[in-house]
């Protein structure tokens, strides 16, 4: 801690004696530039307006490799130039980088020190907003997992009563969108009670809401007894059918398969086995009672 305090009271410059830089810029000396210019021009004038023919394959071959050598020499030229000014330059900065990583290193180790720290600061503080907040969600009646946490909140710079102000905008949110669930899933039992022939069911749509909305649901309720009710008719109009039923002396009739009592029987299929003139007798009763009937099948016997 000594050694970092007094390296900040005796701050490293390159403005002084003790670590005096001098460099100048690089200077080439090249008075005869223009002149292996102009011979270079010289020497490629005309060329990129060039038509090759097969008359003169041979030679343009000849004419590429020498301008080709020409262009070699003179990137090597440069190469070797170069090379030697800045081999200086190379091995400073090779230097200086090697130099630098020293107190890098020593940076990312007490930097490493530091992230360790503030991760720590961050899980209490974590846990410390969860005690908070739980209390916080009692208050409105709700399970802490109503609202999202946000990451943010965890940070060093974000004190509680921001937070609290936060969180309690989310509750607030939570506490209607629970209001108008429990409103809904209300309107869906009234709705399935007030359908008795057949019962509805209310906790099958109850359980729909997680992924429709509250119209859809009420829809596909009254859709789904609009069908039981429909099912239910016709298969009380085929059991109907092949039901036989036994009729008592007060008139009323007993279905003989499941012995239930339809008072309300409107219509009924008959058919007499008897041979002797009671038939005869009872045809005349019904004509007397002026009940309408059908015949279906006579049978008659010769006198």
């Amino acid at each position: 801690m000594n050694k970092i305090n007094k390296a900040k009271q005796e701050l490293i410059t390159f403005e002084n004696n003790d670590f005096s830089l001098e460099y100048q810029p690089a200077k080439i000396n090249f008075q005869t530039y223009e002149k292996l210019k102009k011979l270079v021009e010289e020497k490629t004038e005309g060329w990129n307006n060039y038509v090759v023919t097969p008359e003169s394959y041979e030679a343009d071959k000849k004419t590429r490799a020498e301008l080709n050598r020409l262009k070699k020499l003179l990137d090597d030229e440069r190469k070797r130039t170069v090379k030697v000014i800045s081999n200086q330059v190379i091995e400073f900065d090779k230097n200086m980088k090697a130099l630098a990583t020293i107190p890098k290193d020593a940076a990312d180790h007490i930097g490493k020190g530091i992230k360790d720290i503030d991760n720590q600061a961050r899980k209490d503080k974590h846990q410390i907003n969860l005690q908070k907040l739980g209390e916080l969600a009692i208050s409105y009646d709700l399970p802490l997992q109503s609202i999202d946490y946000q990451d943010n909140w965890d940070n060093k710079s974000i004190s509680w009563p921001k937070i609290e102000k936060d969180a309690r905008e989310r509750f607030e949110i939570a506490l209607q969108q629970r209001k108008n669930k429990q409103e809904i899933i209300k309107m869906i039992i009234e709705k399935a009670k007030s359908f008795t022939a057949p019962v509805v069911n209310p906790n099958p749509y109850i359980e729909l809401l997680k992924i429709k909305d509250a119209t859809e649901v009420i829809n596909q309720l009254e859709k789904d007894h609009e069908y039981s009710v429909q099912l239910t008719a016709e298969r009380s109009l085929n059991d109907s059918k092949h039901s036989t039923y036994t009729i008592l002396e007060d008139g009323t009739a007993v279905d003989e398969k499941t012995g239930e009592v339809v008072s309300d029987l409107t219509s009924v299929g008959l058919k007499f086995t008897d041979k002797t003139s009671k038939i005869a007798e009872l045809s005349k009763y019904i004509k007397e009672k002026q009940i309408n009937y059908e015949v279906i099948e006579e049978e008659r016997t010769s006198k």
